[in-house]
């Protein structure tokens, strides 16, 4: 099983400790008109938005692959009742790492139960400067206010200043340089609302070996997987390609036909043929797109395994 897929099922398990006692009953509420993926890291390389319905649909199968996780059930589920969705940065590993790290924020409500005080009293968590850090993991948790939690696999103080001072400008935080660019194509920004929504900067260098995307000078420079519905636990699943030009995408359009065929047989082989039957492609100016097919939440995620 993917290591990524391992640690954010720790992760997710880790938080219910936290969320029984998220944040202080001072801190207020943040404006909702800033798009929560531009407070995110902008070097990453790929960038999830997830509902709480596509979050709870999750939940089977992150507990089956979290194995001796003790308590994953009952420690996540104060998370998923409190979040309304979550953004998710996937970003390079840094100078001496091996792997890359994920940091997320989360929108819902987080009403104050005195957080310093719950997590001083659990020996899992320390506190390190002004953020918690759930020892096993790692996992790194700030509250920002009542609407908004930042927790990620490396430390968050940069990152945290940035959110914060974004969402609570004040004369305090005005030094602090804040995000003006969505990382989102304005050409996706429909497409990303989806209750699950993947978006991937430069597909052929970011998704694992194995897949038909091996060649680091293809013309391909990013692409966008989204689920709506469900109708019986299965998402109207939607998949674009974006290429750098017109010509690109006419003559690289079968890759993308294979790309689809190689992650259905590798990763969904008893569903691959009616996926395969069921896929509708178009191709429209540098854009190569899919849809008609369907898939279950555990299938997605399977999917964003893919990912370095």
């Amino acid at each position: 099983m993917n290591g990524k897929l391992v640690r954010a099922a720790a992760l997710a398990g880790a938080l219910g400790a936290a969320l029984l006692a998220l944040s202080c009953a001072s801190r207020t509420s943040s404006p909702q008109s800033l798009a929560a993926e531009m407070l995110l890291p902008q070097n990453a390389y790929a960038y999830a938005r997830l509902d709480s319905a596509f979050l709870k649909d999750t939940l089977p199968f992150f507990a089956s692959i979290a194995q001796d996780q003790g308590g994953f059930k009952g420690g996540v589920k104060p998370f998923l009742d409190r979040t309304s969705t979550l953004y998710i940065a996937f970003t390079p590993a840094f100078s001496g790492s091996p792997t890359g790290f994920l940091f997320a924020l989360a929108r819902g409500n987080y009403p104050g139960y005195g957080m310093e005080m719950a997590l001083a009293l659990d020996k899992s968590w320390e506190k390190r400067g002004k953020e918690w850090v759930f020892k096993p993991s790692p996992l790194f948790l700030t509250g920002i206010d009542t609407n908004t939690l930042l927790l990620g696999t490396a430390p968050l103080g940069n990152l945290s200043s940035m959110v914060n001072a974004s969402l609570h400008p004040s004369a305090k935080t005005a030094g602090t340089k804040q995000q003006t660019q969505n990382p989102i194509p304005e050409s996706w920004r429909k497409v990303w609302d989806s209750p699950f929504a993947l978006y991937i900067r430069k597909p052929a260098q970011n998704l694992q070996a194995g897949m038909p995307l091996d060649d680091v000078n293809l013309p391909l420079l990013s692409m966008i997987v989204s689920g709506t519905g469900p109708e019986k636990s299965a998402y109207a699943m939607y998949m674009s390609f974006e290429f750098d030009s017109d010509t690109s995408a006419l003559m690289f359009s079968p890759l993308c036909r294979l790309m689809l065929y190689g992650a259905a047989h590798k990763l969904w082989p008893q569903k691959a043929a009616t996926i395969l039957d069921d896929a509708i492609w178009r191709i429209d100016s540098r854009f190569v797109s899919v849809a008609g097919f369907r898939l279950d939440a555990a299938d997605i995620a399977a999917f964003a395994g893919l990912l370095h």
